[in-house]
């Protein structure tokens, strides 16, 4: 049986911030649904383990909602710290959404010792929204940046002023990533956007969750270059 980790945040509530900032309920449920549907055992991972908070945004879907179903049916999924899953081998490891990522993900070293252990596995690595920031601050041992020169996406500038958190935000993802040499493209606000790069497939925003799925569910891994 194929085995998924998702990643979420533990970052809740931050001082000053109007809205919650837990992991996007949908960007969970939608791929735990279709991973669920061709055999993948999941589990859950957060730095710090124990209860992570989601945050419900949207209409309830199918989904979504067995997804609360499937947890008690409350916002919270049981994880284990990403500490202790590092020697454990995964098919996929998916860095789930949600604006906490932005204060939780970025210059963590068990973060990015779990990417180090799946590149060596040829795990597929995947992330969405907010969650690229567990790439932020990962460097080989030369320096180089994880995503420098690999085609990614991740949610954009245009889509944080649109939602007025823009200034509220420790960084923005967008710059960040284009700064560690990555190259960047977004599509406009709701519209999908995934992008593959070898093993790595990011989606820029919940708009993009059919197409990642489709992705993550039908499209063999490619651990070449893709073509620039």
């Amino acid at each position: 049986m194929p085995e998924a980790l998702f990643v979420v945040t533990n970052v809740e509530q931050v001082r000053g911030f109007p809205k919650a900032t837990g992991f996007d309920i949908r960007e969970a449920a939608s791929v735990w649904s279709e991973l669920k549907k061709i055999g993948y055992n999941i589990s859950f991972a957060s730095l710090l383990g124990g209860p992570a908070n989601g945050v419900l945004k949207g209409q309830i879907t199918d989904s979504v909602a067995a997804f609360i179903h499937g947890f008690s049916e409350n916002m919270a999924v049981p994880t284990s710290t990403v500490k202790s899953r590092l020697d454990h081998h995964y098919d996929l490891i998916y860095f789930v959404g949600g604006l906490g990522c932005m204060w939780d993900f970025p210059y963590k070293d068990d973060l990015h010792q779990l990417i180090r252990h799946a590149l060596i596995r040829k795990t597929r690595i995947a992330a969405i929204c907010h969650g690229p920031a567990a790439f932020v601050g990962l460097a080989d041992s030369l320096g180089t940046a994880f995503t420098a020169n690999r085609h990614v996406t991740g949610f954009s500038d245009a889509e944080e002023v649109s939602r007025g958190v823009m200034d509220l935000l420790p960084f923005s993802l967008q710059q960040a990533l284009t700064e560690s040499g990555a190259r960047y493209s977004a599509a406009p606000d709701g519209h999908s956007h995934v992008v593959v790069d070898r093993g790595l497939v990011t989606a820029q925003n919940p708009a993009s969750l059919p197409e990642l799925c489709t992705t993550l569910t039908t499209q063999p891994v490619i651990l070449e270059r893709t073509a620039r």
